[in-house]
């Protein structure tokens, strides 16, 4: 995990998940943050 102000790019199927989390428990909750989508970031250098 990041600090508190990193994005979590959630999979697209936990998304309901984590915002409607009646009934989940936190054990639950936690393995919805491991079913994270892999983002690649791309840059170049500043001339």
């Amino acid at each position: 995990m990041g600090h508190d102000r990193c994005p979590i790019f959630l999979d697209k199927n936990q998304i309901d998940v984590w915002l409607n989390p009646k009934g989940i428990s936190k054990k639950g909750m936690y393995a919805v943050l491991q079913k994270k989508e892999l983002v690649e970031y791309g840059y170049d250098w500043v001339r």
